[in-house]
């Protein structure tokens, strides 16, 4: 019978174990770095999404006046008019460059212009009221959060007929600084006198 001989080796040698070591660096480097670009990532886009939902919301606010006062029997010179004086272009109405800044949840059409420079209108906040969360609003309340949401709305006369417009334009932009670098969505609408 042949005896069999083990050699026995007990533990790594310090390069195998330096290898290992190298080895889990890498990967748990790869690992934390794929996270953080996919948590940066969410962030990112729900930023973009909230700011799109922003800009619709303005447009749809400023349709569902136009179709309210059609409805009720108003004119088209009044809907007009409630947000500015289309005629002049004052520096305090939407119709300026500086634009203005509405609450959505005021169904009176109160308009508040901006400040004289273009991106000036203030921060939105978000209602945190158990009753009616779920909005973003313009003045602060004790039970709102303030967001880094802007909201700034700016509307034009066009398609001139007999001194009126048949047509409004609508531009909401939406500004947000994402970490450290500015963002900003702007959508365009338009809106016929269809009265």
């Amino acid at each position: 019978m042949k005896k069999i001989n083990f050699k026995t080796n007990k533990g790594f040698t310090l390069l195998e174990t330096l290898i290992a070591i190298f080895i889990m660096v890498v990967a748990f480097t790869s690992l934390l770095s794929l996270m953080t670009t996919t948590m940066f990532s969410a962030r990112y886009a729900t930023n973009e999404i909230t700011a799109t939902y922003l800009a619709q919301e303005a447009v749809d606010y400023i349709r569902n006046d136009r179709d309210t006062t059609v409805i009720i029997g108003g004119d088209w010179v009044g809907f007009l008019n409630r947000y500015g004086n289309y005629q002049s272009t004052p520096t305090t109405s939407c119709y300026a460059k500086s634009g203005c800044y509405f609450d959505v949840t005021d169904m009176t059409y109160t308009i508040t212009p901006c400040m004289a420079s273009p991106g000036s209108c203030p921060n939105l906040n978000y209602e945190e009221n158990p009753v009616s969360s779920g909005y973003y609003i313009s003045t602060p309340s004790s039970t709102s959060i303030s967001t880094k949401f802007k909201r700034t709305v700016t509307l034009e006369g066009g398609n001139i007929v007999n001194g009126i417009p048949e047509e409004l334009m609508i531009t909401v932009k939406v500004d947000w600084m994402n970490g450290s670098r500015p963002r900003s969505q702007t959508l365009r609408a338009s809106l016929l006198k269809w009265q």
